[in-house]
C-alpha cells in the first residue's frame, strides 16, 4: 500500500502541524529549501544566491571600471516567502518560477522557509515574512481582527477538504443524507473548522443524525472500520485509498458544498504598498508556475520528485491533477489564473457571521484586491 504523511486536520486546511521539509534539494535552481527546527526564524536561501554571488566577484574584479560595473545585474527585490505546511504538489508554482527562472526575470529573489512551525498567516501580518499561501477564511478572520494582511490571489477557488468513504457502505455520493446512522471520523477542529462542518450538517440534516467519533490524523480508523468516513483533503488521499480498496472511494466536498474558499496568496500589506512591482512579479511568476503545472502533468511530476525524493511517483501523478482541477472555476478560465472578485469571498464572509465566528465582515477592499495580477492574464 502506498504510504503518505499524516493526513491534515480538517476539515480542512493545511495547518501548524510539524513538517517533513528538512533539506530537500531543489535541483534545477541549486537551492536548498531549510527547514525550522526551534523557536528561532528558519533558514532561509535566496532563488538568486548564485547569480549574486556572481554579482560579487564581478563587481570585485572591476570596481576601478566604470563601463564593466555598468553591465552588473540589476540589484533583486527580496522576497520573503514561507510555505504553509508539508510538500504536497501545492508546492508546484514555486518549485515551476524557481525552475525557470521567473522569478529573477521579474527582478525578485526569493527567500523561502519552510512551514508547519508557525502560523504563517500571523507571521506575514507581524513582518516575519511578506507572502504566503494559506485558507481563505482565516484570511477574512484575520482581517477582521486587524491583522495588516490582503489576498493578491486565490490559488483554489474552492476548499479542497471533505469527507473521504470506505466503498461498500451504501453511500450516494450526490446524497449526503446516505450518511444518516453512520460513524463519522472528526479530527479537532478549531473554530473555523467548526462552522464549515455545522454549515454543511445542518444544510443536509445531519446534525443528531450522524455518530461523530475523534479520532487522529492517521486514516487507520477509516481501514479497520472503526469509522466510516475520514476528513481528508480529496486530492492525494482518494488515489491512496482506492488503491487499498481496490475500489474508488466515495467523497463528499464538504467545503466546497457550502461555497468555502480555500488557498490563496497573502502579502503583508505594508510590504505590498512599498514594493509593488515586487509582489506584482511574484504574483505572475506565481500564476505561470501554476499554469506550467497544468498544462504539464508529467513533467511537474518530475520536478515534485526531484525536489522531494521521499515522494512516490504513484502518489504524484496522481495528487497532480485531482488539486490543479481545484485552481480554477469557470471564474478563472473567463478572467486569468489567481482572479477573484467579491463572489469569491462572500459565501465564506456570511459562512463566518451566521456562526457568530464574526460579528462585523471587513471591506472587501480589505479582504482582497487584483491591483497585483498579471497584466496579461495567465490562462489555465
Amino acid at each position: 500500500m502506498t504510504t503518505v504523511p499524516t493526513t491534515p486536520k480538517a476539515f480542512g486546511r493545511r495547518r501548524s502541524l510539524r513538517p517533513y521539509r528538512g533539506l530537500v534539494p531543489v535541483l534545477a535552481a541549486g537551492l536548498l529549501l531549510t527547514a525550522c527546527g526551534s523557536e528561532e526564524p528558519a533558514a532561509t536561501t535566496s532563488t538568486a544566491a548564485t547569480s549574486a554571488a556572481g554579482s560579487s566577484t564581478a563587481g570585485s574584479a572591476a570596481s576601478s571600471s566604470a563601463a564593466d560595473s555598468s553591465t552588473a545585474p540589476a540589484e533583486l527585490t527580496e522576497v520573503r516567502w514561507i510555505f504553509d505546511y508539508f510538500p504536497t504538489a501545492a508546492d508546484l508554482p514555486i518549485l515551476a518560477a524557481q525552475k525557470e527562472g521567473w522569478f529573477t526575470e521579474a527582478g525578485i529573489s526569493v527567500d523561502i522557509t519552510a512551514g508547519g512551525e508557525v502560523n504563517q498567516l500571523q507571521d506575514v501580518g507581524i513582518g516575519q515574512h511578506d507572502i504566503t499561501v494559506g485558507p481563505g477564511v482565516d484570511l477574512i478572520q484575520s482581517v477582521s481582527q486587524d491583522l495588516p494582511i490582503v489576498s493578491i490571489g486565490v490559488v483554489q477557488p474552492g476548499n479542497v477538504s471533505g469527507l473521504l468513504c470506505a466503498p461498500g457502505k451504501g453511500l450516494d455520493p450526490n446524497d449526503p443524507t446516505t450518511l444518516k446512522g453512520h460513524p463519522i471520523g472528526v479530527t479537532a477542529m478549531n473554530v473555523v473548522d467548526v462552522a464549515v462542518w455545522d454549515t454543511w450538517k445542518d444544510k443536509y440534516g445531519l446534525d443528531g443524525e450522524i455518530e461523530e467519533i475523534t479520532i487522529g490524523d492517521d486514516i487507520t480508523p477509516l481501514y479497520t472500520g472503526q469509522v466510516d468516513c475520514f476528513p481528508a483533503f480529496l486530492t492525494q488521499l482518494p488515489a491512496v485509498v482506492a488503491e487499498h480498496y481496490g475500489e474508488e472511494p466515495v467523497a463528499y466536498e464538504v467545503n466546497a458544498d457550502v461555497n468555502s474558499i480555500g488557498q490563496v496568496l497573502m502579502a503583508n500589506t505594508e510590504f505590498a504598498a512599498a514594493n509593488p512591482e515586487a509582489v506584482s512579479g511574484f504574483v505572475d511568476a506565481y500564476a505561470k508556475g501554476m499554469q506550467w503545472a497544468i498544462q504539464n502533468p508529467d513533467e511537474a511530476a518530475d520536478l515534485l520528485l526531484e525536489t522531494y525524493p521521499e515522494y512516490e511517483r504513484k502518489t504524484a501523478e496522481s495528487e497532480i491533477p485531482a488539486l490543479t482541477a481545484f485552481w480554477h472555476s469557470t471564474l478563472q478560465d473567463t478572467n486569468g489564473l489567481l482572479y477573484m472578485d467579491d463572489s469569491s469571498w462572500q459565501p465564506s464572509v456570511d459562512l463566518l457571521l451566521a456562526s457568530g465566528q464574526m460579528d462585523v465582515a471587513p471591506e472587501m477592499s480589505k479582504i482582497y484586491t487584483n491591483q497585483y495580477l498579471p497584466s496579461t492574464a495567465v490562462m489555465p
